[in-house]
């Protein structure tokens, strides 16, 4: 049954500005925030994601004053799915309700987002023992080989994944050894929706001002230590664990690994996160049709979040 409260959400592409919204519609509506992004989960990664200046309280990441959930909690080597979110969102929903507070998801992870509203595929559990035996057959014969196996078992979710994606072909192939059926089969099982009603409104900015903001927060990122983090990071962990495998933390370990200047890894990361503004724009537009409130150059955080904060109150939204 579906709750008769619907939770705000505020999604946009990055470096829209959906933080500095984010907390000045919390505060204005007694809230607290629910992260929906998928590389600021991980401790000690916080210049590259750009993740705000906070402090931990309660089990919390409070900046400026607003609980903020899922941020900077997980290990590096730690794998977390679209499944984990929405089962971790559904709860912090319900948790912050109590609290009499209002929960705001905020994010550019759409995935994420709409697995937590429409619900994923009930998939088999997690079999480590068979699991560790992919791992071994990727070290003996590599990703690309292993991937090709993929295909010949499931020819649908191997054109799906990238032969590079390590996680989802492990995931495929495990799936298919586990119960002998294809996991692009699995995906179709029913689906259980949220309880939950979501009023989602889309940041939207001009692509020249956000092509400069993205290009401005790149080069904040390279002079404030994105790659003295990503050795940090190094010295406890493997260079393929799931924090490090996102673009722009990848192109830092060849750096660290002296495989690449930081000339280079600038111009990389600028262009890579130019791609993935453009592919966020792209899924929000199609996946999730929010209702869009521009913001120009000169507007303000506060501004912006006093239009949402009206639309969210009208009897329209």
């Amino acid at each position: 049954m579906r709750s008769s409260t619907t939770i705000p959400v505020i999604l946009g592409q990055t470096a829209t500005g959906k933080t500095s919204v984010g907390i000045h519609l919390a505060t204005a509506m007694n809230g607290e925030i629910i992260s929906v992004d998928s590389r600021k989960l991980y401790k000690g990664l916080t210049i590259g994601t750009a993740t705000p200046e906070g402090l931990w309280t309660n089990n919390a990441y409070v900046v400026q004053g607003i609980p903020h959930h899922l941020i900077g909690h997980l290990a590096p080597d730690q794998l977390y799915t679209a499944g984990d979110f929405a089962r971790d969102a559904e709860r912090l929903i319900s948790e912050i309700q109590n609290r009499g507070k209002t929960p705001l998801l905020v994010g550019g992870t759409g995935f994420y987002f709409k697995a937590l509203e429409k619900g994923l595929p009930v998939l088999p559990p997690r079999d480590e023992k068979l699991r560790e035996g992919i791992e071994q057959a990727i070290k003996q014969k590599g990703l690309e080989k292993v991937h090709a196996e993929l295909m010949a078992v499931d020819p649908v979710a191997a054109a799906a994944i990238s032969p590079q994606d390590r996680h989802k072909i492990i995931r495929a192939l495990e799936i298919y050894q586990l119960t002998g059926q294809p996991f692009s089969q699995w995906k179709e099982t029913p689906r259980q929706a949220s309880r939950h009603a979501f009023t989602v409104v889309g940041l939207e900015m001009d692509k020249t001002i956000l092509d400069k903001r993205i290009v401005r927060r790149a080069e904040e990122m390279g002079r404030n230590g994105m790659i003295e983090e990503t050795a940090a990071v190094l010295k406890d962990y493997p260079k393929n664990c799931p924090a490090l495998l996102s673009f722009g933390y990848k192109e830092a370990v060849q750096v660290v690994e002296g495989k690449m200047s930081r000339a280079t890894f600038l111009t990389h990361l600028i262009r890579g996160t130019k791609a993935y503004a453009k592919r966020q724009r792209t899924w929000f537009r199609t996946q999730v049709h929010p209702t869009w409130f521009l913001c120009e150059e000169k507007t303000k955080s506060e501004e912006i979040s006093m239009r949402i904060k009206a639309f969210l109150e009208s009897p329209h939204s």
